[in-house]
């Protein structure tokens, strides 16, 4: 009977350890696949505030063009650091 638990036992830690590498994988891989949806649609909204930009003239026009790429770096940045985030959780999950 002894026999019979530290056999489940083991079974049951192999089987956990298997689950855990399993959700820190899907971790990772959701983390890099919601990095790029998040990138494209900075990238998107900055083209739509380029192009609203391109209407304007002067320092009207250099200000919008500045206030686009900053908002496109800021937007680039937080979700570099939200994967990051993400991945650092999901080593941990190892």
């Amino acid at each position: 009977m002894a026999d019979a638990k530290q056999e489940f036992d083991k079974t049951n830690a192999q089987a956990q350890k298997k689950l855990t590498q399993a959700e820190a994988d899907a971790m990772a891989r959701d983390a890099h696949a919601l990095y790029a949806v998040e990138i494209t649609q900075a990238e998107g909204r900055n083209k739509v505030a380029k192009e609203k930009c391109d209407v304007l003239t002067g320092p009207d026009k250099d200000a919008c063009a500045s206030k686009a790429a900053a908002d496109l770096a800021s937007e680039q940045s937080a979700a570099l650091a939200k994967r990051d985030a993400t991945l650092a959780q999901a080593a941990r999950q190892e």
